[in-house]
Order: structure tokens, then sequence, then C-alpha cells
């Protein structure tokens, strides 16, 4: 396929992406993307060995220049890769084949923002991505593709991406593939069943050691460790983040938000059940978490 252009906002997912359909023999035109990525040594990297044009992604989608722009590349098809903006109806209707959005979850139970952290969050063992159809609403289009994969208990947010981004390329190399030949089906959702989440904010990841369980905790740190800024919550005038948690064997119990260490072994903190050891964690005055201090954002 000709004339291929790719919006994206996260390099990694939007180059192995874009390289596939260029390997495999698809013209990609030129990326969308903002200026932390274009004026990277990978953003040039990519234009190069894409021979595409760069465009930068404009504050407003009603920007006139950069309109002009897109239309003088006529694209044929417009491919949204880990991209939250909403896209307008006039940019929706260019292409021939439209517009595809590769969406990190599976619909129509994870429709909006952050759907792979909210999977980890929700404790979900199974995960899923989607190819949709972009249309005016959000999330709503026919599913194109759709994948699965295992989350597993020592799972976090930088493997769960990690495991989305393997399957991307071949998705998206299926489904246009599949649009060339005419053979794509197209599969409505089911509204009666759509879930919207919304996009996360490290506000978000404050922790209430009172009111949530220790597999609870342990769910949050593992969906906003690192590349997320990681849950937090304060000793004090200290805040901490908490970056890797376990479930131990032993039982603990007491005050919620209580710091334990049991002969050496720590640091422990209880939650509203049970105690969750802390394996790694920051402060913000570089200072260490004692026996009995207490955690809380309260």
């Amino acid at each position: 396929m000709k004339n291929i252009v790719g919006f994206f906002t996260n390099i990694e997912r939007g180059a192995s992406v874009l390289r596939r359909l260029g390997e495999n023999g698809h013209r990609i035109s030129a990326f969308v993307a903002p200026e932390t990525i274009i004026g990277t040594t990978e953003g040039n990297k990519l234009a190069i060995e894409l021979e595409a044009d760069v465009i930068n992604l404009p504050a407003s989608f009603n920007d006139s220049a950069f309109l002009k722009v897109l239309n003088s590349i006529n694209p044929m098809l417009i491919v949204l890769v880990g991209f939250n903006r909403i896209i307008p109806r006039r940019i929706i209707e260019l292409p021939q084949y439209g517009v595809l959005n590769l969406h990190g979850g599976p619909l129509p139970h994870y429709r909006g923002g952050s759907a792979l952290n909210w999977q980890i969050l929700n404790g979900e063992t199974k995960g899923g991505v989607s190819i949709i159809r972009v249309e005016a609403g959000v999330d709503t289009g026919p599913i194109l593709c759709q994948r699965s994969f295992d989350i597993l208990d020592q799972d976090d947010i930088a493997t769960v991406h990690a495991k989305a981004n393997a399957l991307f390329p071949e998705m998206v190399l299926e489904t246009v593939s599949a649009m060339e030949d005419n053979t794509l089906a197209e599969t409505p959702q089911d509204s009666n069943n759509a879930v919207y989440w919304h996009q996360r904010s490290d506000v978000d990841g404050a922790i209430d050691f009172y009111n949530t369980t220790a597999s609870s905790v342990h769910n949050l740190v593992r969906a906003l460790t690192t590349p997320y800024p990681g849950a937090h919550t304060r000793n004090g005038s200290v805040e901490v983040r908490i970056l890797k948690t376990e479930i131990p064997e032993i039982i603990i119990k007491g005050t919620p938000g209580t710091v334990l260490y049991l002969s050496g072994d720590g640091p422990f903190v209880i939650c509203a059940d049970i105690g969750l050891r802390i394996l790694s964690y920051t402060t913000s005055d570089g200072s260490q978490l004692r026996h009995k201090d207490r955690l809380s954002n309260r």
C-alpha cells in the first residue's frame, strides 16, 4: 500500500510498527509526532530508514498549515500508534482506507485511556490489545484484529508494554494486507458490554493503605512502576515512591501504613488486610524507611 501516514507519541511502538510495514513493501510517506520525538536520534533514524517526511504534531488539528501538508500527501491510510488524542472527522474521512487505531486493551471492555495500566490494576491474568477502525466515537469502531497475552504476577507495566509492542507490528501487517486483498473482516463492538476507563495521571497513584488490600496495592505498584513515576505515599513530610513489591509468604497484620522489619527482614508495610513486602522504593530526601514509620497520604 502507498502513502501510509503514522501518528504516534510512543517512539518504541511507532517505530516498530512503521518499520514492519516498510520492510514488507508498504510505503510510509510521513509520520506525525511531537517535537520531543522528531528531534531525537531515534526519530531522525526512523525518518531516514523509511525515507519519510516528518510532520510536527500540532497543538490543534485545526491548524491550517498541518491540514494543508496532510492533504498534499493524500494518504491512503492513517495508522495511530500509541496515540491518545481525538482525531477530527475531517482527518478520519481523508484516507481511502480510513484510520486505524492500535489500542492497548481488549475491546469493548477496555475503552478509553491507560488501558494497559488498568488491566494490571484490575488484576487481569489475561491481557489484550486491539486494532479498530476509527469512527467519530471514542474507541467505538469495528474490531479488525485482536490478540491476547498472559499477565503473570511478576509482570509490571514495562513487561506488559513489551508484550503489547511485540504483538502490534504483525497485527498491523496482517490488517493492512487484508485491506488490500479485500478480505478484511470487521466485527462491530457490543456497546452493551462497553466500559470506559479514564486516562490516568500521577494523582491516581496515591496509595490508601487503610482501605486497600495488599493484593490491590501490589497491582497498583506493578501498574505504575518505571517508566511511570511509581505509586506514592508519604512518610511525614517525605514523599515515598514504591516501585516493586511482593506478597510475602508470612501473614503480617496491624495498623495500616505501619512499616515493619522482622529480624532484619523488610521493609514490610501493612495494608487493609495483611502486610506487603517492599522490594524497591525511593524517597524525596534519600532517607531509608525505618521500623514503625507510618506511611499515609492523609
